[in-house]
């Protein structure tokens, strides 16, 4: 599957970081390899959770920082956080933005090393590409330590099947660091196709930017969400849409469908929103989220919210 961080032991790990010439740590950088590997006990594997990040921005020198925090730090700090639980999440999905802002080899390199101790601890790793990602870097940084091919050679997109819900993941990114997304003709036709192959279970999509109903002067989100509409309307197995982008922690249901927008790990653009990442589990008939905030005394921190899925008859 594209972008995906398959899991694996301490040991392939390492050979593999070595093999994509990662190192085990980056002089002045920090973060040495040898320190984030994960060394806990074997847990429980939740086949019904997911870990759900997005925008997480991180640069290539960890010390970097934007709109006054470090995104690097916050990363490490979620990366604990979901290791520390009684449970492990049986995926773990970083919805774009992987990279700081213009998706430099560096940033990319010290992402994999954020996220050794979560692959280490036998989680796959997911990630989608956002407006702030270069597909081509991306690629030539990360691909050796990935698993699986990607169904087209335009876009990475991936269907990851569990036991009560596929997953969808799409690619938005048409420019690196320009606001809007696109889909696109050939990957609207491959999620049309996909999705019509297992009829009978809920689907639920995975895309940095979000839908935009309505027309802007400036588009922000999807600039053929028409398009994308005209495909998952009428197919009753979509249930949720999950999104990035706007670093706000958001809900809204149209047609039946949940629209989620995910919290960003790294920073939010408005001081009073939260910022952190979402504990999803699967359930017969819906989804339970509860978020978590790196700020534990932000209001909305441990909120949890329950979404039923449409029935699969209008």
């Amino acid at each position: 599957m594209p972008f995906t961080l398959a899991s694996s032991n301490r040991r392939t790990f390492a050979k593999a970081m070595l093999g994509a010439g990662l190192g085990l740590s980056q002089a002045g950088l920090g973060f040495p390899h040898a320190e984030l590997l994960y060394a806990g006990p074997a847990k429980k594997v939740d086949a019904d959770r997911w870990a759900l990040l997005s925008d997480v921005h991180v640069p290539a020198d960890p010390r970097t920082e934007r709109s006054g925090i470090r995104p690097a730090e916050h990363l490490r700090r979620v990366v604990e956080q979901v290791l520390a639980a009684e449970g492990l999440p049986s995926n773990m999905l970083i919805n774009g933005d992987c990279a700081l802002l213009t998706g430099e080899p560096g940033d990319y390199a010290n992402l994999v090393r954020l996220l050794a101790p979560v692959s280490t601890a036998g989680v796959p790793i997911h990630l989608t590409l956002g407006n702030h990602d270069r597909r081509d870097v991306f690629r030539a940084g990360v691909a050796p330590i990935l698993g699986g091919k990607s169904e087209l050679d335009s876009h990475e997109v991936a269907v990851i099947e569990t036991p009560r819900a596929d997953w969808f993941l799409l690619d938005s990114l048409e420019f690196t660091d320009r606001i809007p997304g696109r889909l696109g003709a050939e990957q609207l036709k491959w999620l049309a196709a996909a999705l019509d192959r297992a009829r009978d279970k809920p689907a639920i999509i995975a895309v940095h930017h979000p839908p935009q109903f309505l027309p802007l002067p400036d588009p922000m989100g999807i600039v053929d969400t028409w398009p994308l509409l005209e495909i998952i309307n009428p197919r009753r197995r979509v249930k949720a849409v999950l999104f990035g982008h706007l670093h706000n922690w958001t809900r809204t249901e149209v047609g039946g469908i949940h629209y989620i927008g995910l919290p960003p790990t790294a920073y939010v653009f408005a001081a009073d929103r939260p910022y952190g990442w979402v504990d999803a589990r699967l359930r017969d008939g819906g989804m339970l989220l509860e978020l978590h905030c790196l700020d534990p005394k932000h209001a909305d921190h441990g909120e949890r919210v329950e979404f039923a899925w449409r029935p699969d008859q209008a």
